[in-house]
């Protein structure tokens, strides 16, 4: 499965990437307008995935679990040569534990 993810990195100077996670009933546009923007302005490289069924993403169903996004989570984490720091909001915040 392709997911949606937004990757903004103007001029990165800081080592450690950032992966943003969204909650329930968002995807990456939740974090567009004012996180990416500020955080890359300062060095940071950002990168915001949106979750299976969400926003840009396929494999919406009723039945998607925790573990679902960890997979999501982890599938995004595999394409970053770093080890990212994770900020998460709502219930992203079971994956990202």
């Amino acid at each position: 499965m392709s997911l949606e993810v937004l990757r903004v990195s103007e001029s990165p100077s800081q080592g450690t990437p950032l992966l943003f996670v969204h909650g329930a009933w968002h995807g990456a546009w939740c974090w567009q307008e004012h996180f990416l923007p500020w955080f890359s302005s300062r060095g940071w490289s950002c990168i915001a995935p949106s979750l299976r069924g969400h926003a840009g993403s396929p494999g919406f169903s009723r039945w998607l679990s925790i573990q679902d996004y960890v997979q999501d989570v982890q599938s995004v984490m595999k394409t970053i040569q770093t080890p990212p720091i994770l900020d998460s909001w709502l219930r992203s915040v079971h994956p990202v534990l």
